[in-house]
């Protein structure tokens, strides 16, 4: 007999060969209880360092850097280049000699390899935790930040803003459509924009702003001669803010237009990683 969710053997007092019974059992429940993991390092690790899973295969200290991420668990050891350690990406953890504030999140951190902190960072944002005590954590890495596409996190969210009726015609303008309060804190992942009907000859152009500052230092938001959507550009915008908070406050711009025919109707979108 077996226990329906687990399958483990019922096992009386009589039965033979109990211990080789328990040990498959055992087995069995490092299978299906996914708070650890068995990885192989790429560099000497500390226990309680946030890891990140390398693209040769091996795992290093993690870093809000955008690069050296997401994090997707602590060591649970101290090892060596090339060395088998457990890896934990969930429950609870403990790093002792932290001093965090009970009930508040952890971060990745931006200047500590491997190191979490409740400072929240201005850009590649990852949630790794809320602390329990001042030295405790429940561990919940995301995937929100860095390398990975924030499409990937655990909450996404999607704003469409309608600036332009569909049939008002597109002009140069600062301040369109007013100012937009955003709703929830986030690391903005994606932006762009589309028109009810294409413009012609050269490139519109479209800026996003937060507290009067633009979130996209160099490539903006782009609409190229018949396209309708931003997506269609062969340049896509470079965003360079990403942290937002509830309360921020949005404009809009729309800095060029098509020299030729211009476009109508103004839609323009923000996808969020809710952090």
């Amino acid at each position: 007999m077996t226990t329906p969710i687990y399958d483990l053997n019922e096992i009386a007092y009589s039965t033979q060969g109990w211990d080789t019974v328990l040990a498959t059992d055992l087995e069995k429940l490092d299978d299906v209880i996914p708070t650890r993991s068995m990885i192989t390092l790429g560099e000497t690790v500390s226990a309680m360092e946030a890891l990140y899973l390398n693209s040769d295969g091996k795992w290093y200290k993690a870093l809000a850097d955008g690069t050296s991420q997401p994090a997707l668990g602590l060591a649970l050891e101290t090892g060596d280049l090339d060395d088998e350690i457990r890896l934990q990406v969930m429950g609870e953890a403990t790093i002792s000699g932290s001093t965090w504030d009970i009930g508040l999140p952890l971060y990745l951190s931006t200047t500590v390899s491997g190191g979490v902190t409740q400072t929240k960072p201005d850009a590649n944002i990852q949630l790794v935790g809320y602390a329990l005590t001042a030295s405790k954590m429940i561990l919940m890495t995301t995937t929100a930040g860095g390398s990975a596409s924030v499409s990937d996190a655990a909450a996404t969210k999607y704003i469409s803003i309608r600036l332009l009726d569909k049939d008002t015609d597109v002009t140069v303008a600062s301040g369109i459509g007013g100012v937009f309060e955003f709703p929830f804190d986030g690391e903005i992942i994606g932006v762009g924009a589309f028109t009810d009907v294409a413009g012609d000859t050269g490139t519109m152009t479209v800026d996003i702003n937060n507290a009067d500052e633009t979130i996209m230092a160099s490539d903006k938001i782009y609409i190229e001669s018949g396209y309708k959507s931003s997506r269609d550009s062969a340049t896509q915008p470079g965003i360079t803010t990403t942290a937002v908070i509830v309360g921020d406050l949005f404009t809009f711009d729309i800095d060029e237009i098509h020299s030729g025919t211009a476009a109508k109707g103004l839609t323009v979108w923000m996808s969020v990683s809710i952090v």
